[in-house]
């Protein structure tokens, strides 16, 4: 999917993948700089240009910015990510059908009773 069909004012980009982990980064992916409780996303920027990602998102500022990768900073990489993942994989979830069971007891019942209705489909 091309990076301007998931960004406004993005360079007509080919982009292969999405991914937050550095280490399993793909030629052609994009990547994103998740801040988590152990390690910053941002640390690895250099990694996976290295690698081959042709799309940094990031909040914080990047110190090296490489020629023919995009960088785009938002406020927030983890609502952007859910955004992009949802549009990059074709709205999924506007294809499924969830339903919510609650209660103290009959859950398992209920839930058996619908996977054995739905299943017939």
């Amino acid at each position: 999917m091309k990076l301007s069909l998931l960004f406004e004012n993005a360079p007509d980009i080919e982009i292969g993948g999405l991914c937050t982990d550095s280490r399993k980064i793909q030629p052609m992916d994009m990547y994103f700089c998740m801040d988590g409780m152990t390690f910053d996303g941002h640390q690895f920027v250099e990694e996976v240009v290295e690698k081959g990602a042709v799309c940094i998102v990031h909040a914080k500022d990047i110190e090296t910015m490489h020629k023919g990768v995009a960088y785009i900073k938002v406020e927030n990489v983890n609502r952007t990510l859910n955004m992009v993942a949802s549009k990059f994989y074709g709205h999924p979830s506007h294809q499924l059908t969830v339903f919510g069971v609650t209660g103290t007891n009959g859950k398992s019942t209920i839930t058996s009773i619908i996977k054995d209705v739905y299943s017939h489909f």
